[in-house]
C-alpha cells in the first residue's frame, strides 16, 4: 500500500479549447471556407516602449476546421516552391546565357548565384535546367 497521494487533476479551464492564430492571411482562408471565428481577443503589447494592439482569432476545433488548415498549408507550400523555383530562374538568367545554353552553362550560372546553390533544392534546379535547356518542365 502506498502512502503517495494521487496526482491532482488540471482543471479544463487551464487549457486553450480553442484554436488560436493571428495571422491575417490563415483567417481570410478559413473565411474563404465558411470557417469563421467564435471569437477574437485582442491584446496589447509593449515592445521597446511602443505600443502594439494583437487581435486573436479563435475557433472551435474541429475536424473542418484542421482540414482545412492542412490545405492552407500545403498550399503555402506549393507557393514558397514556386516562389523558390522563380527566383531561381531571374537568378540563372540574370548570368546571361547563351541563347543555345547547355546543361553545363546553367549548373555554372548556378555557381555564381548571390545565393548559395546548395540553398536551392535540386529539384528546382534540375527544373530550371529544364527550362532553359529544353523550353519545359
Amino acid at each position: 500500500m502506498s502512502n503517495q497521494a494521487s496526482p491532482k487533476k488540471i482543471p479544463n479551464k487551464c487549457f486553450d479549447m480553442e484554436y488560436a492564430t493571428q495571422w491575417r492571411k490563415e483567417r481570410d482562408f478559413l473565411t474563404d471556407r465558411g470557417i469563421r471565428p467564435t471569437f477574437t481577443k485582442l491584446t496589447d503589447y509593449v515592445i521597446d516602449g511602443e505600443s502594439f494592439t494583437v487581435k486573436t482569432y479563435k475557433y472551435k476545433k474541429t475536424a473542418a476546421l484542421f482540414n482545412a488548415l492542412a490545405n492552407f498549408y500545403k498550399q503555402l507550400e506549393a507557393e514558397r516552391e514556386w516562389d523558390d523555383l522563380c527566383d531561381a530562374i531571374e537568378h540563372v538568367c540574370n548570368f546571361k546565357l547563351p541563347a543555345n545554353a547547355t546543361e553545363a552553362d546553367v549548373r555554372d550560372a548556378f555557381q555564381h548565384l548571390s545565393v548559395s546553390s546548395e540553398e536551392i533544392a535540386p529539384e528546382i534546379q534540375q527544373a530550371v535546367i529544364d527550362i532553359v535547356t529544353k523550353g519545359r518542365m
